[in-house]
Formats: C-alpha cells, structure tokens, sequence
C-alpha cells in the first residue's frame, strides 16, 4: 500500500483536458495546451496558464517559422492598380486611462512608399498561409467582387458568413501591423483557424461606399479598454476597424467590456452575427466620405461616454 501511494504521488500531473477527462480526474492548469492534439476539439476555453505566444510565431496555428502575408490577397490587383508613386497611410488609435480615471488618447499615423495592397504581415506560416487562408480567399473573391464594384444582386447567408469569415481573418492578420498593441484574444484567433468562423461577439456591418477617402483598400483599427480593470492593465478589451474596398465599406467590432455596441446607421447592414434572411444589395442609401468617416469615428466618441455605456454608430 505504502509503495502504492509513493507511485500515486510522484505521477506526473495530467494536463490535457481530454485526458484529464477520460481518467475522471480533475485536470492541471493545461500548460500544454499549444501543442495538444486535443486542442481544436477541446471544450474547455484556452486556460490563462497555456504557453505565451512566441513573437514570430503563427498568430493562428502557432508554427514557429513565420511567413510573409499580404494584408489584402494579390488578387485585389485587378480592382486596385498599382503605381510607383503610391503612397500607404498606416494609422492607430489606443486609448488609455490615467490614475485619476481620466481617458487619454493615443493615435499614430505614419506615411510608407507603395499602395496598401502591398502590405504584408510576417507573423503567419506557410501552411496557414498556402493553406486554409488561401482557400478561404478563393471562396471569398466571388462574394467580394460584386460589392467592390456595386453590382445589384443578392448575397445568401451562406455568402455572408463566408465574408464575415474573411473580415475576421483579414482583421486579425491586419492588427499585426502593430505586433505590440493586440487586442483580439489568441483564443479567437485559434477559432479562426480551427472553424473558419468568428465567435458570436463580434459584429460586423458593411454599406454601399461612394466616397473616394476610403476607396483604395483603406483600413484603420481602433483599440482601448473600456472597463477599468481593478489591477490598473491597459489590456484592450474593445476594438473596432474600418475597411474600405472601392464601393465595399466595413465596420467590425467586438468587446468583452459592459458598453454595448448600437448600430443606427440605415445604410449600414449587419451580415455578422449572421441574419436570418438573404441580403439585397445594394442598400436604398449609400455612405459618402463624412459618414464613412464619423462610423469608423464612433469608437473615439464613445470613449467620453460613461462606463457601461453604448457605442452608437
């Protein structure tokens, strides 16, 4: 019996959820959590314990080599010619609180040679990169084509969970731009990669753009914390980011703050969560550049707002 318990107590912990599971016993903080073959299957949420993220690993997949993504896929070219003398405008928003609860803003902006369809991201493998994200690209270019170009027609929900896939991925891979400012949990990025979909938190809207600020594969991302977090972090726990695509303008946003996000633009239409109906497009009304510009604005004005508030766009 003596030999019995001194083997029990030297037992290695179990740290794989499943396997903690099948042994009916209670599972370890799962350090594992990474590399287990369980993971994309596993119920349990990724624990806080699970290994930190290397800087040059795979955001989706966590591979350590790492390749070059283009921000917005080469096939975009054929809407969006390129010249030398193009010009990219990177922009970020982070928004903070000082020790007295006051909100303070933070925004870059920084002028680089070549079009933004030129833009790449070197924290994606290649077989994320030649693999599933090449696939959804290719699943994505006939959905995104008629709304670039503003074409009537009408977009089945299967259509648009393809496209809100796409937003999410191409967001996720675009707020690497700033690697040391990120604000989209790894969690949600693993779902990206083992679903192809994005969690029911996220929201996303897009409208009929005929404006010519936003036309030329434009994207800007707001990040900050909303709810004061009683350790005094920073850690983002909101984010919202424009694109704009010819005639296509993108609103997503996601928070795990209390502010609830209201969307009362009528031109806007919400595709994510997923509606229960296909959508006719183009809308009645269409966005201009002001409007285009106080939506992707409406984070920057919420942040006056008291805590638990609404983000109205």
């Amino acid at each position: 019996m003596a030999n019995s318990t001194m083997e029990a107590a030297y037992r290695p912990p179990i740290r794989c959820l499943k396997a903690a599971q099948r042994a009916s016993e209670p599972p370890t903080v799962c350090l594992d959590w990474w590399k287990c073959r369980h993971r994309l299957r596993c119920s349990e949420p990724m624990p806080q314990g699970a290994l930190p993220m290397s800087s040059r690993r795979c955001i989706f997949c966590l591979t350590p080599s790492t390749t070059k993504e283009h921000l917005f896929a080469q096939w975009l070219r054929e809407a969006f010619p390129r010249t030398a003398r193009d010009t990219r405008t990177i922009g970020l928003t982070r928004w903070g609180q000082d020790k007295r609860g006051k909100v303070y803003s933070m925004p870059t902006r920084a002028i680089r040679q070549g079009h933004s369809g030129t833009t790449t991201v070197p924290f994606v493998c290649a077989g994320c990169n030649s693999g599933w994200m090449s696939r959804m690209e290719t699943r994505a270019r006939p959905i995104l084509r008629p709304l670039i170009y503003g074409l009537p027609h009408s977009i089945s929900t299967f259509d648009l969970k393809v496209l809100s896939g796409w937003i999410g991925k191409t967001v996720m891979v675009g707020e690497y731009l700033h690697p040391n400012h990120i604000a989209i949990p790894d969690s949600e990025r693993l779902r990206m990669y083992a679903e192809f979909e994005l969690p029911p938190t996220w929201s996303i809207w897009i409208a009929d753009y005929q404006g010519s600020k936003w036309r030329n594969l434009a994207m800007f991302h707001h990040m900050g914390r909303v709810d004061p977090d009683p350790t005094g972090s920073l850690h983002p726990d909101t984010h919202f980011t424009s694109i704009g695509m010819g005639r296509l303008f993108i609103q997503a946003a996601a928070t795990s703050s209390s502010t609830t996000i209201v969307n009362e633009n009528d031109a806007m239409r919400q595709i994510w969560p997923l509606p229960k109906t296909n959508l006719s497009w183009p809308p009645a009304r269409f966005i201009d550049d002001g409007e285009a510009d106080f939506i992707a604005d409406s984070f920057s004005r919420a942040m006056n707002l008291p805590h638990g508030g609404s983000i109205h766009m």
